[in-house]
């Protein structure tokens, strides 16, 4: 297609940087729990330990380092658990889960041992609209039971804190990658493959919880479909489902969001991803580049309409020439 290039999105929000060697990890001797992160004796921040993502702040990239660097000890500690893993902050959001909460999991690859607890220091149970949470600490054998919240100011001794293999908007290690695909085939365990020709919409029009609407979508997935393009909406199917589709299908499009996220489990895949900007998330950007996808991001700003800026709702102004425009790119990439 001669005009695929000026409909690409030309930035990146943060950035994308996939490194190839093994992340670090270490032991701790002790550590004080603060700000849900880990100190050391001294009130010294332990990076690997707290939240961190990549953003863009007046067009120049930022590293956001979520805890202070620095604590005074102007407190008398607890004693709490000892022989944990530092599972970290705890995501409970579909996406965030799968590159932040399980970001340091891959070291339970390449050490098979039990420790007395998984230290998560805002866990609040997982909540009965989060299957995914408990089917995915089941794959890894952790007991919900284990995840232990202790109280801020709190000592841990003999803690491991892997370094996070992925780091929202940043950078990635791509045996995060690895770590994915694996326990993207625990999941489906047995489940009987089928491969399926047809490409795969993910439909945001019945989500309740999306950060952007966009109306007129529906209108423009039954064009889709009377084309041969099946229509998803991923929120209404377990993960096990979700997961089957991902595997049989090859294409898959829709506008950015989480629904993408499960490209992570799987290789070489083709996925039109349509934005409302210029811009790309670099979470997306390194989940396709350690799975290998085919990726085209498409800036259809020039088919939507501002509803709400405040609840970022849009409307798809002409679903006929987005639907063409879509078809355009899912012939040329087959």
């Amino acid at each position: 297609m001669k005009d695929l290039h000026q409909d690409l999105c030309q930035n990146t929000f943060g950035r994308s940087f996939v490194l190839q060697e093994k992340p670090s990890a270490a032991c701790h001797e002790v550590v004080i729990l603060r700000h849900n992160s880990a100190y050391t004796p001294s009130g010294i921040l332990i990076e690997n330990s707290t939240y961190c993502s990549g953003e863009n702040e007046a067009g120049v990239f930022n590293y956001h380092v979520y805890a202070p660097r620095i604590i005074p000890l102007d407190f008398l500690p607890n004693e709490g658990p000892t022989d944990c893993f530092w599972l970290g902050y705890f995501h409970d959001h579909f996406g965030h889960f799968l590159t932040s909460t399980l970001q340091r999991l891959w070291y339970l690859s390449f050490h098979k041992r039990r420790y007395a607890g998984y230290i998560a220091p805002n866990y609040n149970g997982l909540g009965e609209r989060n299957g995914f949470i408990a089917k995915i600490l089941n794959c890894l054998k952790i007991e919900s039971d284990k995840i232990i919240r202790p109280s801020e100011n709190t000592y841990l001794r003999n803690i491991t804190i892997p370094e996070p293999a992925f780091i929202e908007n940043a950078h990635c290690y791509k045996v995060w990658g690895t770590f994915m695909r694996d326990l993207g085939r625990k999941i489906l365990g047995s489940k009987q493959a089928s491969s399926d020709p047809r490409p795969l919409f993910l439909s945001r029009s019945q989500m309740h919880s999306g950060t952007r609407r966009y109306d007129g979508e529906e209108e423009m997935t039954e064009i889709l479909s009377k084309f041969g393009v099946e229509i998803l909406h991923p929120e209404r199917l377990p993960l096990e489902d979700q997961l089957s589709l991902w595997r049989d299908h090859r294409i898959f499009i829709g506008f950015s969001g989480s629904a993408f996220m499960n490209a992570a489990f799987f290789q070489e895949k083709i996925v039109i991803i349509l934005n409302h900007d210029d811009y790309i998330f670099g979470t997306q950007r390194m989940i396709d580049d350690v799975a290998g996808n085919r990726a085209v991001y498409l800036n259809v700003a020039s088919f939507l309409t501002m509803e709400c800026e405040t609840t970022h709702r849009y409307q798809i102004s002409n679903p006929q020439d987005l639907a063409a425009k879509i078809i355009r790119v899912v012939r040329h990439l087959s």
